[in-house]
């Protein structure tokens, strides 16, 4: 008496499952997270309705994160030296930002992990430190990027 196996291409299939299914989850939140930003940037140049910095309000200086939504909004509008005086560590940064996230989702898609890999965590940290000390920096009388 044999013992009923799968072929080959019906195992390939049974293991692609769970990863089409990671990637719909992925194109769906990639989808959702571009469409809120779309619908931001149209309340924000068609309304003048933003959402005030809550660490500005609170202490009256800029965090580093500071100048971000007039950024994405002038980079929308093709104007790049304006978008880079805006926030120009998070300008330069965000290749390398758009990189991490495809990192993580190209792992999550292919693997099932939602962890960082030990180069990606030593990457986001030493990020980090760099806004940390950019959020510094541009708060010092004089700075350059205020």
């Amino acid at each position: 008496r044999t013992i009923p196996t799968m072929s080959a291409d019906a195992r390939r299939g049974a293991d692609a499952r769970p990863m089409r299914r990671r990637l719909r989850r992925v194109l769906c939140i990639n989808a959702l997270a571009l469409l809120a930003g779309a619908g931001y940037a149209a309340l924000v140049l068609r309304r003048g309705i933003a959402v005030p910095c809550l660490f500005r309000a609170l202490t009256g200086l800029r965090c580093p994160a500071c100048g971000a939504t007039r950024m994405a909004l002038a980079l929308l509008q093709g104007d790049v030296r304006t978008a880079f005086r805006h926030n120009p560590l998070l300008f330069l940064l965000s290749p390398a930002l758009l990189a991490v996230v495809a990192a993580v989702q190209f792992r999550y898609v292919s693997r099932g992990e939602v962890r960082l890999s030990p180069g990606l965590r030593r990457l986001m940290t030493t990020l980090y430190a760099l806004f940390l000390l950019f959020g510094a920096l541009r708060n010092l009388p004089g700075a350059p990027f205020q």
